[in-house]
């Protein structure tokens, strides 16, 4: 993109405004030095929003208005793309009042003035929209009431960084595990995030080791890890032990408060495949899911009122 392009093509006065429309969107694709560019049709009637036959239309009346030339070369994948050069037109389209600036930025082959790669001196946003501009003195200066604006100057070094440059704050991965992957794995949301906080409260943070640690854990003691979790939540335990189960059921006399759902493993794949562990199967090599989880369920040995919950609470029919 070539700014002193678009410059150049928005200061013309030509007719219809479609026209000019596309000569602006071919200033845009335009290279600062020999002005050429060869942008597709397809990408001209998306830049306006003009029809291709009306992009078309225009186009030509731009060659016959002289402000572009076909350079007779081709370009793009097909090789088909004209590629055009923007020109100064010689035949007075251009305004009278236009003329003597034409006349003495124009090179010779009448084409967009070449640049040397300086840029127009365009005023900053801030004097732009300054109420009081003064007057722009010998150095490039412009002055105000409020600041002193000093225009780039060519081959001026980039501005320097801050000598104390604010030091944003970034966070790392812990490396722990979240709610979202303990619901992945069968556990309810609102108990995963209530066991999270419990662990945070005693300052131990679910590393995946612990994880691993507790779903071993959990297997031993013949429950899935979503039970694991929701009878470490229910009794403030940071973590899980099989032995403490054991110990819980002994003090209750054999029954735990909010007894194990001994369907629960239905809930997600990990359970299903914690249950088959616990019943000493294994998912064979090439083995379908449904053939595994229909072998587990078998191997349950579920009882009438156990089969007639498993249709009605998950769907499943064994």
């Amino acid at each position: 993109m070539s700014v002193e392009a678009i410059t150049w093509a928005l200061g013309q006065q030509i007719k219809p405004s479609s026209a000019k429309f596309v000569l602006v969107a071919l200033s845009n694709c335009a290279d600062g030095r020999d002005f050429i560019a060869w942008p597709s049709v397809a990408y001209l009637v998306e830049a306006t929003n003009q029809d291709r036959k009306t992009v078309q239309a225009n186009l030509a009346h731009l060659r016959d208005l002289g402000f572009i030339e076909d350079t007779g070369e081709r370009r793009g994948s097909t090789k088909q793309v004209v590629v055009y050069r923007l020109k100064t037109p010689e035949n007075g389209a251009v305004n009278n009042s236009d003329k003597e600036s034409q006349k003495r930025n124009s090179t010779e082959n009448g084409t967009v003035p070449f640049l040397d790669g300086k840029r127009p001196n365009i005023p900053t946003k801030e004097a732009q929209n300054s109420p009081e501009r003064g007057p722009k003195t010998d150095h490039g200066t412009v002055r105000n009431r409020n600041r002193t604006v000093r225009e780039p100057s060519e081959g001026a070094a980039a501005p320097s960084a801050p000598p104390n440059p604010v030091k944003t704050k970034t966070t790392k991965s812990s490396g722990t595990v979240t709610a979202d992957q303990l619901v992945s794995e069968g556990v309810d949301r609102q108990v995963a995030e209530d066991w999270l906080k419990v662990r945070k409260a005693k300052d131990l943070p679910l590393t995946a080791t612990a994880w691993t640690g507790i779903k071993a854990e959990a297997e031993k003691a013949g429950v899935t890890a979503a039970d694991a979790v929701r009878i470490a939540t229910e009794n403030s335990w940071a973590g899980f032990k099989a032995i403490w189960l054991d110990k819980l059921k002994a003090e209750a006399g054999g029954a735990v408060a909010g007894a194990v759902d001994d369907l629960a493993f239905l809930r997600s794949w990990p359970g299903i495949v914690a249950k088959g562990n616990q019943l000493g199967l294994r998912q064979e090599d090439g083995e379908q899911a449904p053939h595994f989880k229909l072998r587990v369920l078998k191997a349950a040995n579920l009882s009438p009122e156990q089969l007639a919950r498993a249709r009605a609470d998950y769907g499943v029919n064994v």
